[in-house]
């Protein structure tokens, strides 16, 4: 008996790919090309530029003022007239500044850093100032009566020029009420570093406390100590009035411009 062939499956047939297809398929290889291309050019341009970098800040680096400009103060406040001694050892009062405008800075003999600084700027500042200077006293006030003797106040402003003037107040509550009324802060450790001798820090002329910073942080060293106070010069006029302040961040040439803007002002 014959066995029947197998029956065999019909060809399969596939159509040609319609134009349609065609387009579709194309416009997804072009989007893939473009893909591609756009990640290959994200990465090259990664290589290529280098990341910005922003430095720390230092943790122990005070914060003198910074962004902080000039700070007028208007209208001018009137001063009370505290008694000082100068390092001549007389008796010396704010009203005797009176007649001449006055640069003024609150530090001490043994500063290492922001009292020398502003020394320097006084010297600038007298410089550009020529002639006139005549019209300006130029002020160091120690805030650390316990170690600055008026000797070593007078050798240490005639490191910079002569005629600067060394005042010292050594009574306690007075350094505490002129601290509050010019924006003063002034801490003195005690032998052992603890620090109680706070004295205010307000802004002149103004009720409560000042948002200003307090630029230096106080640091035990070994051969002594270092005193913690705010770095601001004051302008005084020739009627005894605070004028405006200076942040220790300010250069001497900024400092000058708005004293000649009061100069001018003033007329």
């Amino acid at each position: 008996m014959t066995t029947p062939p197998a029956h065999e499956p019909p060809p399969t047939y596939t159509a040609p790919p319609q134009p349609r297809a065609l387009l579709v398929l194309s416009l997804m290889l072009l989007i893939g090309l473009v893909l591609v291309a756009v990640a290959l050019f994200a990465d090259v341009a990664q290589i290529s530029t280098p990341p910005t970098f922003t430095p720390p800040r230092p943790t122990n680096t005070p914060d003198v003022g910074a962004g902080i400009g000039v700070i007028p103060i208007s209208p001018p406040l009137e001063l009370t007239d505290y008694t000082f001694t100068r390092d001549d050892d007389s008796a010396f009062a704010l009203h005797d500044l009176r007649g001449k405008y006055a640069l003024l800075y609150f530090g001490y003999v043994n500063c290492p850093d922001y009292c020398p600084l502003t020394m320097d700027k006084f010297t600038v500042v007298k410089s550009r100032l020529g002639s006139r200077a005549n019209q300006f006293n130029f002020v160091l006030v120690s805030v650390d009566p316990g170690r600055d003797t008026l000797q070593d106040i007078r050798a240490y402003l005639d490191r910079y020029d002569p005629s600067f003037i060394g005042l010292r107040l050594d009574n306690v509550t007075d350094i505490v009420d002129l601290s509050n009324e010019m924006g003063l802060y002034v801490n003195v450790p005690t032998d052992d570093g603890s620090s109680p001798n706070h004295a205010g820090h307000i802004m002149p002329g103004m009720s409560g406390a000042s948002n200003l910073p307090t630029p230096i942080v106080p640091i035990q060293i070994e051969s002594g100590y270092m005193v913690d106070h705010s770095s601001y010069a004051y302008l005084i006029d020739p009627q005894g009035r605070l004028r405006a302040l200076f942040p220790f961040t300010l250069t001497a040439d900024v400092m000058f411009d708005e004293i000649e803007r009061v100069l001018t002002l003033d007329g």
